[in-house]
């Protein structure tokens, strides 16, 4: 087994998914349309080529035996496609093959299934395929089928249908096909797909609103097309939603979720998280543990088209909350928090606990010329806790497109670089800051600025409607450039002296 992927391979992996996702979306909605076969079967070709690339991706972080485990599966989706003879006779040598000394007949699969009341849908009628094979490989039907693995090593292939389908002990590999399925891998490291196709010599058509949970076990899930719901349940899962708008929780390990496309709710649970929302307007909770949540993509990545207007919550214990591009919402919770907005206009707003709030990027990406809060209005809000407000930094990353680092002194943030600005247009408005003799019942919060006292001045605050001090970069400016707003504070009650209300780095 290779080692584990890094962040950055992660990140490919996703973006590899999400498009070989929205090729099949295009290609099932484009087949209707004769004049576009043309058109259907060149995005066929690199779907699939996009397909072969991404399990290539995925193989790299899969054990040995998960790896056989899908490729056992590809062999048993292209058999069901075969005459029911044909297909008979593959599997029955695969079977002697696999045990030596066993006939087939003896290897005969004879099926548990659970009551049909529990599961009025299904079907277990001798036109399913799943009675041909041995307790460790199952293949359902174009109807609804109720399948259960084995205490071994189970291939189950749910294929269309409304299935159901049992995992049972060992490490699984389970996919449920097209339509809407229920699949519970049990106890186990089970690998489970939603809708999966795992030949390139099929069609991705189907999609279903699946239910998938992990169990027991260190599983990785999938949901792929449809409004799907994932839980991890215990160990240490990978839980990744798909196209549409899933429901992901992650249980009680420590967990990697990823929402993928659409408009998800993520719940990290208890352990320690990595929660990414991706594209769309996500939903993200940290809950128990010290969580990690992203509102779009991995931060410090500014080429990923993923983006959107994220909600995310921190938990009981000491996060770290990004929230990327778009307008997003951060909360601070119960812990010591670090909030970062990222891109766009955003909303941070301290917890209970001594939070950190810094409402730019804190990476400034040469080639697109953005970072350091140009051109954003952000608006910082303290909790109970005595929170920090970053209005600077004492060093910061630059990032070429090609990848290449680099790293700047004394940043100062929401400055545009233009001399002759007077900043009204990108800045930081703070609100509920607490200091020493505050009349109001709150913490006593700093505000942290890059270099030195002589590089600042403080005034009245320059934006129509808003009471308060301005804080104003002087050095190196033609005019005084708003950085950031105090609001309902007057200029005389602060004061860089005092480093019970700044701090300079």
């Amino acid at each position: 087994m290779e080692e584990n992927l890094t962040v950055e391979q992660e990140l490919k992996l996703e973006v590899i998914a999400e498009r070989a996702a929205n090729q099949a979306n295009v290609r099932q909605e484009a087949i209707f349309e004769p004049k576009l076969i043309e058109t259907v079967d060149l995005q066929l070709d690199k779907l699939r080529q996009i397909q072969s690339e991404e399990l290539r991706l995925l193989e790299t972080e899969l054990t040995s035996q998960e790896q056989a485990q899908i490729r056992n599966l590809q062999k048993l989706e292209l058999e069901s496609q075969q005459p029911k003879s044909q297909a008979l006779e593959t599997t029955t040598n695969q079977i002697s093959q696999a045990q030596p000394g066993n006939s087939p007949e003896a290897s005969t699969n004879q099926i548990a299934t659970s009551e049909a009341r529990d599961f009025p849908e299904a079907s277990t009628s001798s036109q399913s395929n799943v009675s041909r094979f041995n307790s460790g490989i199952k293949i359902g039907s174009p109807s609804p089928d109720i399948l259960n693995g084995t205490p071994a090593d189970d291939q189950i292939l749910g294929l269309a249908g409304n299935d159901t389908i049992f995992g049972n002990d060992g490490n699984d590999a389970i996919s449920g096909g097209s339509e809407n399925d229920f699949i519970d891998g049990n106890a186990g490291n089970d690998l489970i797909f939603g809708d999966a196709s795992f030949s390139e010599n099929l069609d991705l058509t189907g999609i279903g609103n699946d239910t998938l949970k992990g169990g027991e076990g260190n599983d990785n899930i999938f949901g792929q097309n449809g409004e799907d719901k994932l839980f991890g349940g215990t160990g240490n899962d990978l839980l990744s939603g798909g196209n549409d708008n899933d429901t992901l929780k992650g249980g009680k390990g420590n967990d990697r979720i990823f929402g993928q496309n659409g408009e998800d709710e993520l719940r990290g649970e208890r352990g320690d998280d990595v929660l990414e929302g991706g594209d769309g307007n996500d939903l993200i909770f940290g809950n128990q543990g010290k969580d990690t949540l992203y509102g779009d993509s991995f931060a410090g990545e500014p080429f990923s088209t993923a983006s959107g207007n994220d909600t995310l919550i921190a938990g009981g214990g000491d996060d770290l909350v990004f929230g990327g591009k778009g307008n997003d919402n951060l909360k601070g919770n119960r812990g010591k928090d670090e909030l970062t907005g990222g891109q766009g206009n955003d909303l941070l707003s301290g917890g209970r606990g001594q939070d950190k709030l810094i409402g730019t990027d804190t990476v400034f990406f040469a080639p697109q010329q953005f970072g350091f809060g140009t051109g954003e209005r952000d608006t910082l809000t303290g909790g109970r806790g005595n929170d920090t407000f970053v209005l600077g930094l004492a060093e910061a990353k630059t990032r070429q497109s090609d990848g290449t680092d680099g790293t700047v002194e004394d940043v100062v943030l929401y400055d545009d670089g233009n001399i002759n600005n007077n900043g009204t247009q990108g800045y930081a408005l703070i609100k509920d800051f607490g200091f020493v003799g505050d009349t109001v019942i709150r913490g006593v919060d700093k505000i942290q600025l890059a270099g030195s006292e002589s590089m600042y001045s403080l005034g009245t605050s320059p934006i129509d409607g808003t009471y308060g001090t301005g804080i104003f970069l002087d050095e190196g400016q033609n005019t005084p450039e708003l950085i950031g707003v105090v609001e309902g504070i007057s200029a005389d009650t602060l004061s860089f002296h005092d480093s019970t209300q700044f701090v300079f780095v």
